[in-house]
């Protein structure tokens, strides 16, 4: 139990937000009432707010680029910017497909949703059109066997 420094009352850890700068590890205030602070700065200079978000875009362009491609590859894989250039470095920076050296793309299993390597765009989308399926991509490759004589 902590007592909130805004309003006053008795609550639960799990009702303070975490902050490892604090002693205790989390904020002085709860969550509620952060929440309230935080709608009514807002709100009490939405124009303001909002300008002084778009310089800080501005001024730091790849730093926002780096946060959202972070943010983004956690949400929808799980993993960090850093453990994606590991991976990366793994493949020596190229296609775990063709080969080649592109700009490379988490592919992971539609299924089960595990990463399996990282891929070229080009070769991620075909991989997707084709849904996965061996038999379609056998298919093909003796296809083009059929009609090119090589492959």
């Amino acid at each position: 139990m902590k007592q909130c420094t805004k309003c006053k009352e008795f609550k639960s850890l799990d009702l303070f937000a975490k902050d490892k700068y604090k002693q205790d590890g989390h904020r002085s205030a709860c969550k509620e009432c952060n929440k309230v602070d935080h709608f009514r700065r807002y709100h009490s200079d939405v124009e303001g707010q909002k300008q002084r978000v778009q310089e800080y875009r501005e001024n730091n362009v790849e730093k926002v680029k780096a946060s959202n491609r972070n943010t983004k590859l956690k949400r929808a894989y799980g993993i960090t910017q850093e453990q994606f250039l590991e991976m990366s470095s793994k493949q020596d920076n190229k296609c775990a497909c063709c080969g080649k050296d592109r700009k490379l793309v988490v592919d992971h299993c539609h299924t089960s949703g595990n990463i399996r390597e990282l891929l070229c765009n080009p070769c991620n989308t075909a991989l997707g059109l084709l849904n996965e399926d061996t038999t379609i991509i056998q298919n093909l490759s003796n296809y083009i066997r059929k009609h090119n004589g090589s492959l």
